[in-house]
């Protein structure tokens, strides 16, 4: 049974109901002043004493607040009430993307694009602010809100560029499914670090399971180019990947994918505008342009024999013109006496 703290912390956020709880914390939904919803995230008292999980959950309130996007759920503030750490965050309206594919399964290609997109393009954000998120997952992204919209939660496993980031014992905090080699490793990790996890996340969001290898099969209902997108993410080798969330981004949009809204039955979809396309098809178009040139051709040579007729014609008329000159000049040459007639 979760224990409920005092009902409202800090003077500022009245708990309302829990929500969820995890092995170190419990998250409510709670009322600002009693006006707007947020989610309040508490770490359970018998973990309050624990000097480490208090300062990762207070780096994670820290690092979480520092970013403002569309696409990343907002860390409203943070502090301690009855000796417990708390943060607030937006409160968003849905569910997490594992709960979605857990419902649906394999996602349509666009809708799966559209959700990389958003989510790249909070990472984009967050990677500004010098951060890595380190454990992207389906269940660290929610899908609601007005749109509705993907939103990357959690910073649990976040830690600064350059600054070594988090361990529990000897593994690294995040989870392994979507941890790059490097990561599992306790190597340098960097932004490519968390592109390989998003390109984890597409590929289940593709297939409705988990890659075997960067090489691994997308199947044929995925377009080639988005498969060679998830391909260049899961490269073992982070030089291989791509080097900012925004190149990635931008490679699933030349993807030529026809964005489409996030499908929900309970939110108004966004209009997304369809990638622009060719009035025809490259094929047709070079069989029209073939059947375009023969037909010059051919008018070309109906001229030519045109030219060829006239000129025999005009040739034909010079020469009897010429013969009858000829035989007048004769005539009167002899008629003068000067070419006779015979001996």
């Amino acid at each position: 049974m979760v224990e409920a703290p005092a009902s409202i912390l800090a003077g500022r956020f009245r708990l309302v109901r829990v929500v969820g709880s995890g092995g170190f914390g419990t998250v409510w939904l709670a009322t600002e002043r009693g006006e707007r919803r947020v989610a309040v995230k508490i770490l359970n008292r018998e973990h309050a004493a624990d000097p480490e999980l208090v300062a990762r959950f207070e780096r994670e309130a820290q690092l979480g607040g520092n970013v403002d996007h569309p696409n990343v759920v907002r860390v409203l503030g943070h502090g301690r009430h009855d000796g417990r750490p708390f943060m607030a965050m937006e409160w968003v309206e849905g569910q997490t993307l594992r709960r979605v594919l857990d419902r649906r399964g394999p996602l349509p290609p666009h809708e799966a694009a559209t959700i990389a997109r958003q989510v790249l393009a909070g990472l984009a954000e967050i990677h500004r602010r010098g951060v890595l998120l380190l454990d992207i997952k389906p269940g660290n992204i929610m899908i609601g809100g007005t749109g509705p919209t993907a939103k990357i939660v959690d910073f649990g496993a976040a830690c600064r560029l350059g600054e070594p980031y988090l361990f529990r014992g000897d593994q690294a905090l995040g989870t392994p499914a979507y941890m790059a080699p490097e990561q599992r490793a306790g190597e340098t990790v960097g932004p490519e670090t968390d592109l390989y996890a998003v390109g984890v996340v597409l590929f289940e969001m593709l297939t409705g399971r988990l890659p075997r290898d960067a090489g691994d099969d997308l199947g044929p209902a995925v377009p080639p180019d988005l498969a060679a997108v998830v391909r260049r993410a899961l490269a073992s080798d982070p030089a291989a990947r791509f080097r900012s969330a925004a190149a990635m981004a931008r490679a699933i949009e030349q993807a030529a994918l026809p964005l489409a809204p996030i499908e929900d039955t309970d939110q108004r979809p966004v209009v997304h505008r369809p990638a622009p396309q060719l009035r025809r098809a490259p094929s047709r178009w070079l069989e029209d342009l073939d059947a375009e040139l023969a037909s010059a051709m051919r008018s070309v040579e109906r001229l030519s024999e045109g030219f060829d007729r006239v000129a025999s014609t005009i040739g034909g008329w010079a020469g009897l013109a010429a013969a009858i000159v000829i035989v007048l000049l004769l005539l009167v040459l002899i008629q003068r006496g000067v070419v006779g007639a015979g001996p």
